[in-house]
């Protein structure tokens, strides 16, 4: 059963969510962005991974993989699907969810949208959660402060 739902996963990654959040790195890369997404199996759940590079000078390492998305197998091909918080915990979306519902809605869900989007801001400090995206600092964002 884990092969053939990791198998299932991976075509979904590599199909739908790498061509939407996988771009080319900007012209002059100062903060965190996708260079790849994978699935990984750890014990009973299934987890979507996004791969960062750390660009900057500053940085802690050159990348680091961040989770987005849980799927917790509950039995008879049914999952406790959740997504990552920016605060680092899992919230549990649905209880009991088919596969291919799960896959749906990781999918299409708001709650599974990573920003592909390059942002302006200024670090300023310690190691942060900001979205789904670790950064080495916290950001100062339209000038008010997001730690």
């Amino acid at each position: 059963m884990k092969a053939a739902v990791a198998t299932r996963a991976q075509d979904l990654v590599d199909t739908v969510l790498t061509p939407r959040y996988v771009r080319e790195p900007p012209p002059d890369p100062q903060w965190n962005y996708i260079v790849g997404l994978s699935t990984r199996w750890y014990r009973s759940s299934l987890y979507f991974c996004a791969i960062y590079c750390c660009p900057g000078p500053n940085a802690l390492s050159p990348s680091f993989e961040q989770r987005f998305a849980r799927m917790e197998f509950a039995g008879e091909n049914r999952f406790h699907l959740a997504y990552m918080r920016h605060t680092g915990a899992w919230v549990v979306l649905n209880h009991d969810l088919p596969f291919e519902e799960c896959l749906i809605a990781i999918r299409d869900g708001p709650w599974f949208q990573m920003a592909s989007l390059h942002l302006v801001a200024h670090p300023v400090g310690r190691a942060h959660f900001w979205g789904h995206v670790k950064l080495a600092a916290p950001l100062i964002l339209l000038g008010r402060h997001h730690g």
